[in-house]
């Protein structure tokens, strides 16, 4: 299948359709198959790369960091800060790290990791807190776009969304499951406001999460990925541990 891209918001980037996922990459069995996944996903021409600070003490970082050391012109770059105090010296601190262990000097795009506490959006957005990290990170250059993720509540992407801080993306779970919870589907709830607000998003958990659904044969993987990247979202990010 060819790749396609998709743009981010108005700012004339493509990214490809399809992200690769950075947590998997440390189950991967070595260092040495890890980075073998990230260049076959760029050699296929997948250009989304996805990762967060905390992701297996840093080791998803620092494969992906040694897979991309002679490709970074061919990747949008993501990875994101995590803690749940959402500081700023914090976040900076987190920003520095990430940068070294990926080995470049600025990132295409940093976001707010699992925005899962009610109270998430009151301390990203007070004093010190988090959103001014994302600030001081795109005046030094270090940052060129900015966003957040999470999934666990619609409410909460919506609380975060209300503040009206300038979003380029937003990263959420879409999969053909999230349409039948009633009270809590991203899809319906969350998708909309981005759309009219020129936010780019980034869909997850195509699979529902665990992949527990394909395992028991109630979905293929092909048929919940095609399913995801059928939204009106920038790319969708997925998981490989394994080039088989």
């Amino acid at each position: 299948m060819k790749m396609s891209y998709r743009p981010l918001g108005t700012s004339g980037v493509l990214v490809s359709a399809l992200g690769l996922g950075g947590y998997h990459l440390a189950m991967a069995g070595s260092e040495r198959e890890g980075i073998r996944i990230v260049h076959a996903a760029i050699d296929a021409g997948v250009t989304f790369m996805d990762n967060a600070w905390e992701y297996h003490d840093g080791t998803s970082e620092r494969i992906m960091g040694k897979a991309i050391a002679d490709r970074r012109e061919r990747v949008f770059l993501m990875t994101k800060v995590c803690t749940h105090g959402r500081g700023t010296r914090e976040g900076m601190r987190q920003l520095e790290q990430s940068l070294r262990r990926l080995k470049t000097d600025y990132l295409d795009l940093w976001q707010i990791h699992e925005c899962v506490y009610y109270n998430d959006p009151e301390r990203h957005f007070m004093r010190g807190g988090v959103i001014e990290a994302l600030d001081q990170a795109k005046r030094q250059g270090k940052v060129r776009f900015v966003g957040f993720t999470g999934h666990k509540d619609p409410r909460i992407h919506l609380e975060m969304l209300a503040h009206d801080y300038p979003f380029d993306t937003c990263q959420l779970p879409l999969n053909c499951f999230d349409s039948s919870f009633e009270e809590r589907s991203f899809e319906r709830d969350v998708l909309p406001v981005l759309l009219r607000r020129g936010i780019s998003p980034i869909g997850m958990k195509s699979l529902g999460g665990d992949g527990r659904q394909v395992k028991e044969k109630v979905i293929t993987a092909e048929d919940g990925l095609r399913y995801a990247m059928s939204l009106s979202v920038m790319t969708t990010v997925s998981g490989i541990d394994s080039m088989k």
